[in-house]
This record gives structure tokens, C-alpha cells and sequence, in this order.
């Protein structure tokens, strides 16, 4: 399963992406989303592949159109499992373009469509303003504040239209 936009493609999860999905995942994404090492991310996408396989995560690699290059990814993970459903990132080098408003809207519109799921969540940490901007922009709506496990985090709702 694959939806296309104009910039990008989200294609499903794969082993074959692994070592891709890691090379781009650079020092500042893992800065951002508090991650200690790609080993650490390695096993947390063998754990999203698994849960994906039985459709208990919805989780997609990001392709830039231009090159067919992965340059990050965008899961929902189910409501009862996670404090925030909403998981992503895109290398700094793809920042600005357009192809996470576009991953946003291809990833909500094909979850909503499928989980019958009408609200998702975000949970986005406060020092990472450009994120909490982003979905700001897209029309995610913030509803509380709570401390995680790295710092104050904003939680954000999104609504099917």
C-alpha cells in the first residue's frame, strides 16, 4: 500500500528500508525526538513493523518525489496505545517544502478513511517549536500541556473535517 502526492510518497514499512530510514535520520532528528542511537531506532522500527503487520500502527516511509530518496516517516499508532498517537520526522534537508503538510494529509486522510477513527493526537515537546508550528499550520488544535519524559510536551488534537 502506497499514497502518492505531488512531493511525496508514503510507502509502507519494509525491512528493505531499514538501513535508508536509518542514514537519514540525522543527528538533529535525533536530537529533536530525544533518541540516544540507531541501534535503539533500529529496534524501535522492528517493533513498528511488527505492529504495522498487525494493523496496530499505521506507519509509513517518507519518498521524496523528485529522487525516489526516503527522507523520514509518519505512523499513527492506535488511540488505547500510546499517549500520543502521531510519530514522525523529516531529514533538515527536506524541511520547508511542503512534504510533511503533504505526508500529513495523505497519512490522515487514509487512516481516517480505514480506522473509522474521527480524532488523533500529538504529543510534541516544547523545544521543538518548527514541529509544534508545522502542525499548528496543518490545523492541529493544542488541549493540554503535560510533562513527558524529556520535558514539558504540548498535546495536540486533530479533528476529521
Amino acid at each position: 500500500m502506497q499514497f502518492k502526492g505531488e512531493y511525496i510518497t508514503l510507502k509502507e514499512l519494509s525491512v528493505d528500508y531499514f538501513d535508508d530510514y536509518i542514514a537519514m535520520f540525522s543527528p538533529l532528528v535525533k536530537r529533536l525526538l530525544h533518541v540516544t542511537s540507531d541501534s535503539c531506532e533500529r529496534t524501535y522500527l522492528e517493533h513498528c513493523l511488527s505492529e504495522h503487520r498487525e494493523r496496530r500502527q499505521f506507519f509509513f516511509c517518507i519518498f521524496d518525489n523528485q529522487n525516489n530518496q526516503l527522507i523520514g516517516a509518519i505512523g499513527l499508532r492506535l488511540p488505547q496505545d500510546s499517549r500520543g498517537q502521531l510519530g514522525s520526522w523529516i531529514n533538515e534537508k527536506y524541511w520547508g517544502n511542503n512534504r510533511y503538510q503533504e505526508s500529513l494529509k495523505l497519512l490522515t486522510d487514509a487512516y481516517f478513511e480505514r480506522s473509522g477513527v474521527d480524532v488523533i493526537t500529538a504529543n510534541i515537546y516544547a523545544d521543538n517549536q518548527r514541529s509544534y508550528k508545522a502542525h499548528k499550520k496543518f490545523g492541529f488544535i493544542d488541549i493540554a500541556t503535560i510533562n513527558g519524559p524529556h520535558g514539558k510536551q504540548y498535546v495536540l488534537v486533530y479533528k476529521r473535517k
